[in-house]
């Protein structure tokens, strides 16, 4: 489900801002800076110290966020850093979805967010897939190829999460997507299988070009599986 503030409007499957102050800028940086320093005093998180840094020299004076400085952190060649970056990423959104729209104005913060979702280490694709599932930043036009990919991904997380991600795009879009989804019925894993069930089921009608694909996963040897798979055909 996408959470947005009454001054968001959407369009073209992506949350669009409308115009808003320099200092109304400065405070959402100052509220989610607050909100993720309480969680590394608690001991909830633990980031790279590159990443703490650039996360506390945000100021929102230049016209970047905090998520904008973080997200160049992606393109480090440590991996680590990459790791700590794009978890820190997933924690700043989820810290304040329905300021989501704002948080990301750099016009390079897009495209590191996309090359993220190929990057080597599958933590990396995890935690930005699941960022973009709470909060569309990239058109799903321009997405799309970069999640599509992320679905034939090896570790059942990161499959989860790219769905988790195309579900955000909302049913107006669905039958873009559906096809690819209803490949993860055939995943070695349960649970992939029935968080792809899952996802059909959400998209009612949209899905009944699938439904081919849905009644092979009756036959599955899994009950979870079964169960969901037989309620995915009922609703749609």
């Amino acid at each position: 489900m996408i959470h947005k503030s009454p001054e968001c409007r959407r369009k073209d499957g992506l949350l669009k801002p409308f115009n808003r102050t320099s200092i109304e800028t400065k405070r959402s940086i100052k509220h989610r800076k607050a909100s993720v320093e309480e969680s590394i005093k608690l001991g909830r998180v633990s980031f790279h110290p590159a990443v703490v840094k650039a996360l506390r020299s945000a100021t929102g004076s230049d016209g970047r966020t905090e998520v904008d400085l973080v997200v160049e952190l992606l393109d480090s060649r440590d991996p680590d850093v990459r790791v700590s970056a794009a978890q820190c990423v997933y924690h700043l959104v989820r810290a304040c979805r329905f300021q989501g729209c704002w948080i990301a104005r750099g016009p390079a913060t897009r495209p590191r967010l996309l090359r993220a979702l190929e990057d080597d280490a599958p933590s990396v694709r995890l935690a930005i897939a699941r960022t973009l599932a709470l909060v569309p930043f990239v058109t799903f036009e321009t997405a799309c190829p970069n999640l599509f990919q992320t679905l034939k991904h090896g570790d059942p997380d990161v499959q989860v999460a790219a769905v988790e991600a195309l579900v955000s795009y909302g049913p107006d879009l669905a039958s873009q997507f559906v096809g690819e989804i209803s490949t993860l019925l055939n995943s070695p894993d349960p649970t992939v299988q029935v968080r792809a069930c899952r996802a059909l089921k959400a998209f009612g009608e949209e899905s009944q070009p699938v439904v081919a694909t849905l009644l092979g996963s009756l036959m599955s040897a899994d009950g979870d599986v079964k169960r969901t798979a037989s309620a995915t055909l009922l609703a749609i």
